[in-house]
């Protein structure tokens, strides 16, 4: 009986005690599985519905979004060449496809996200007035409302976008969701459910991230 005791103490390690309760490691690898298996059924959850909603809407990630938002994400990371890049994909367990098909659904909801919002010539007027200069550059001449125009009105559409999770949870009225296993079936929940997203101000997008090599947001 003593054997079996020290066997077992061996083989399942206490971690932490909160008073007289032992936190065994075989508990905190459960709990990290389970969490990071929650997280990843939402995440593929959620690539579906985006994929549906865009395939619905006839809305596509062109080659050329593609690649500059990969260049916005080396940018971003400070990533100068393909052996980087490479490097970085494997710190963070991912391959290189793996990073353009986040990429390309993270195109598909930005344009999902801002397809029912509309311009007015009046906010594109206000906003050029209130950030000409910042358009312009540094001690540079603020450019002309036109040249500029399409760039303000991405700019108001992304203020306005909707935010991830309703996004999500839109679609999610459309494309109704199954889940066979119990044990991701309060993934759903959150999903059809989200909590009150916080209203962003004029300039503030509330787009969502998508995962890149360091881990960082994506522009």
């Amino acid at each position: 009986m003593g054997t079996s005791r020290s066997q077992g103490a061996a083989t399942d390690p206490v971690l932490a005690k909160v008073g007289n309760t032992p936190i065994p490691q075989s508990q905190l690898y459960t709990q990290a599985a389970s969490s990071a298996g929650q997280q990843a059924m939402m995440q593929l959850i959620g690539n579906a519905l985006v994929q549906q909603g865009a395939s619905k809407y006839q809305i596509v990630a062109s080659n050329a979004e593609v690649q500059q938002e990969l260049k916005n994400i080396e940018a971003q990371n400070h990533i100068t060449s393909t052996s980087q890049l490479q490097v970085a994909l494997a710190s963070s367990g991912m391959t290189l496809p793996d990073l353009m098909n986040n990429i390309k659904n993270q195109v598909l909801e930005q344009k999902l996200a801002v397809r029912n919002v509309q311009v007015t010539n009046q906010e594109i007027q206000t906003y050029y007035n209130q950030n000409k200069n910042q358009l312009a550059g540094t001690g540079k001449k603020p450019p002309t409302l036109a040249s500029v125009r399409n760039t303000i009105i991405q700019n108001i559409k992304q203020s306005k976008a909707t935010a991830t999770s309703v996004l999500l949870a839109e679609l999610a009225k459309q494309f109704p969701i199954q889940v066979m296993d119990k044990q991701y079936q309060g993934v759903v929940s959150q999903i059809e459910n989200p909590a009150p997203t916080q209203v962003p101000t004029q300039g503030q997008s509330q787009g969502s991230s998508t995962a890149t090599p360091s881990g960082s947001s994506a522009p």
